[in-house]
């Protein structure tokens, strides 16, 4: 017997859904350049590993995560050995795709920017997910349009709140507060890698080639 409490609305299979691959890739990439500063941006828009629409890409934003809070070196290196020795290596692309996050982006500076996207991204997501649920179940004999109804305002109502705590304004003096911070860190580099030296000179030659352009 079909239970008609289960029922869902068909989600329109012949689009994809609201995804960044590479705003994802690119605040992966300013963690690893960026570790604390990126943190920060993250905790400060409530940037989970949900907000990641590619699985493999939460894998490692968990990671980077929980060594940041340990605090270990958040560099590709040490990135790649935890996702070995947790076998999650191969899932998240291997080791050159890790390798490829650190210069995927020249620097750190937009990594808010790319949180929003994400923010907006999974905003959407939430969206359709809910209201293809509510869909399918107003097809359904048994439900209470009333109870109905006010169960999806809730779940609107939630969404809302998420939003508007991620996607708070901020002031323009904390905009540029932000920013002169994030140019003095650059300074005090004298025009090298922000973050952790690679040890390769070929690899931070092609980092500074992409910054300059």
């Amino acid at each position: 017997m079909i239970d008609l409490h289960k029922i869902t609305a068909a989600p329109d299979i012949h689009r994809l859904l609201p995804q960044s691959s590479e705003s994802e890739q690119a605040l992966l990439s300013s963690f690893l350049q960026a570790p604390d500063y990126t943190a920060d941006i993250c905790a400060a828009k409530g940037i989970t590993p949900a907000h990641f629409h590619n699985p493999a890409h939460a894998m490692i934003f968990t990671l980077l995560l929980e060594m940041h809070d340990a605090n270990h070196r958040c560099d590709f290196v040490t990135l790649t050995q935890a996702l070995r020795n947790r076998g999650q290596l191969e899932a998240c692309g291997g080791a050159a795709f890790v390798t490829g996050l650190f210069t995927f982006i020249p620097t750190a500076l937009n990594a808010a920017y790319d949180a929003d996207f994400l923010i907006n991204d999974y905003t959407s997501r939430e969206i359709i997910s809910v209201c293809t649920q509510y869909a399918g179940r107003g097809y359904d004999p048994l439900e209470q349009p009333a109870a109905l109804l006010d169960e999806l305002e809730a779940q609107v109502m939630a969404i809302r709140k998420a939003e508007d705590i991620e996607l708070r304004e901020v002031s323009p003096r904390e905009g540029v507060l932000d920013a002169v911070a994030a140019l003095e860190r650059l300074y005090e580099c004298g025009g090298a890698i922000s973050g952790l030296s690679t040890g390769f000179a070929d690899l931070g030659a092609f980092h500074r080639l992409r910054r300059s352009r």
